[in-house]
Parts: C-alpha cells; structure tokens; sequence
C-alpha cells in the first residue's frame, strides 16, 4: 500500500496508545493521502491532502503547508503525535519530556505519525520519524469474510442486516461485497435475491478478484445486464463455469434503474457498517459490470443487495 503504520523497536516503547490506534482502526484511519514532510530548515512539516476516517465519520483534509510547529526541550527527549482533529484540522499532542520519554495519549484524533524529538532539535527533518497513518479495514486485515467450505449455495452477505425489500440506491452504482475461498472451485452460478418489485430494471451480477490490497480489481465471470424475474425469490444466473484459486474475491452487482426492489442489507446500509464489512461502490455509468474494478469508499448510506454462489470443488 501507498502507506503503513510503523512501530520502531530501537525507539518506541511499548505503548496503550499504540495498542488503542489499532483496537479502533474500523473508526480511525487514514482512507489515503496525508503523506508528511518535515522542514529542513525549522520545525515545521507539511501534511499532503488526503482522507481519514474519524470516529466513523469521513473527513476530507486539504493540504497545508507549515500546519504545526515541533517543539523541543532543552535537556530532555519527547515523543509527540501528528493527527487529524474532529474537526479535519491537523493537530499536534506533545508528551513530557524526559530523559526516558513517555509516549503521550494522543485524545480524540486520527492518528498521523509519532515522531521522537531530540533535546534543543532544531531540524523538524531530524526527529525520528514513526509512520502511524492506519490504512482502512479491508478483507486482508482485521475482517475475514466467511470462507466458502462445500458445495451449497452460498450468501456471501446474508445475515449481516435485517433484511428488507429495497430498491436499488443510485442507478448503475456497483457495489461490490467480499467472500473468500478455502479450496479451488469451478463457479457454475450466480444469485441474486429479488425484492417484491420487479420486471422494469436489469442487473448484472459478477466476480472479481481482489488486488494486493485486498480491494476489488479484475471481472472473473458475469451474467451480463438481464431482467429481473420472480419477486421474493432467488434469480439464478448461469454463468460460464469458472475457476477460482484459494484466497479473497468480491461479489459485485449493478442495476440500471431505481424501479425494481432486492432484498437488501436493510434500508440502508450506514457508511461505518460499509467499511466494517468491506463492502464498495462504484458509479460505473452504466448497467454493466466493468472489467476492471475502480471502488470506491462508501461516501453515503446504500442499500447493498443479497447475492450468492453456487461451486463444485475441484
């Protein structure tokens, strides 16, 4: 990834406010961007435009030139926090200083970096640098999405909401929903569970894979833009049988229009309960699945479709 948080073993001690960074990463963390460079003339740094998360909510962080000022002290070292205020402001919290310094609690902020800060430093570009810019949570970290382990159809998001007939949330939004294997297997079809409208809209169903990221990247298999059929109940697509390897893939589904109704995760999913389970969107422009996927943060509350598989192991 373009960023990863960083603990130095030779400078950082063990500390409860790293642990907490990482305890709350669903609701604090750096969605992308926010690079910073430090001065090497005085103890100023820059911080790059980006996007964080911030107690669930998304914040967008223009770029700012001198943001803060280090600050050090003249006999002792400090440890001091760069972050992100609730109020998208870039923020510093400086610790004590000591000859054995304390890492301090860092509050209510999405995190940037801890930095070391010699006594009597003057440099911002010499302080010991500690990346702390927590990415989102996706499929490869704290979220593991159930792993397919026989032959059934298989609903890759049943149950993780109340179900509800709902109608598509944006005319050909994708969404994109993860689920992963644990043998090879040859896809032989795919499902989508219809609400109790339907007949007016299309909806492609389909596979991707995910990148190194964990994020949806290159279209597998799909059905192709076909009419809804049979309301409150499976719609089966039959597709070109298709193996997949061990490892992480994403469901995906788009609808051309807002007629039609799908037994959705509820109304609508929130925009944390999106980013819990991994789930993304795209405005592809049209009602066919792309072949390779550009996701998107959920920026919104959406409904996201049930949709399924079925496999034979190979």
């Amino acid at each position: 990834m373009a960023y990863q948080a960083q603990a130095l073993d030779s400078t950082e001690p063990v500390s409860d406010s790293s642990w907490e960074i990482v305890a709350n990463m669903g609701l604090y963390h750096v969605v992308d961007g926010l690079a910073i460079t430090y001065d090497s003339g005085n103890m100023t740094f820059d911080v790059a435009a980006g996007t964080v998360m911030h107690n669930g909510l998304l914040l967008t962080i223009a770029a700012e030139t001198n943001a803060e000022t280090l600050v050090s002290d003249g006999t002792n070292p400090r440890f001091t926090w760069i972050g992100v205020d609730s109020t998208g402001n870039i923020v510093i919290v400086s610790g004590t200083a000591a000859s054995t310094p304390v890492v301090p609690e860092h509050a209510d902020n999405t995190m940037l970096a801890l930095v070391r800060i010699d006594a009597n430093e003057t440099i911002a570009n010499d302080v010991t640098k500690i990346d702390k810019r927590i990415p989102p949570m996706s499929p490869t970290g704290l979220y593991q999405p159930a792993h397919i382990t026989n032959n059934e159809m298989y609903i890759a998001n049943g149950g993780v909401f109340d179900d509800a007939s709902t109608v598509w949330t944006t005319t050909n939004m994708g969404v994109y929903t993860p689920f992963s294997l644990n043998r090879r297997s040859t896809v032989k079809k795919l499902y989508h569970l219809n609400g109790g409208t339907i007949g007016t809209d299309n909806i492609d169903v389909g596979i991707y894979d995910a990148d190194s990221d964990g994020l949806p990247s290159i279209r597998r298999v799909s059905s192709g833009a076909t009419a809804l059929s049979g309301a409150t109940a499976w719609q089966e697509f039959d597709v070109t049988d298709t193996e997949l390897a061990p490892g992480l893939y994403y469901l995906a589904a788009v609808m051309d229009g807002t007629t039609d109704t799908s037994i959705s995760l509820g109304t609508d999913v929130l925009i944390l309960e999106s980013r819990r389970f991994s789930f993304y969107q795209q405005a592809i422009g049209s009602g066919t699945l792309p072949a390779t996927a550009a996701p998107a943060i959920v920026t919104a509350t959406r409904m996201f479709p049930q949709l399924a598989l079925n496999r034979s192991a190979t």
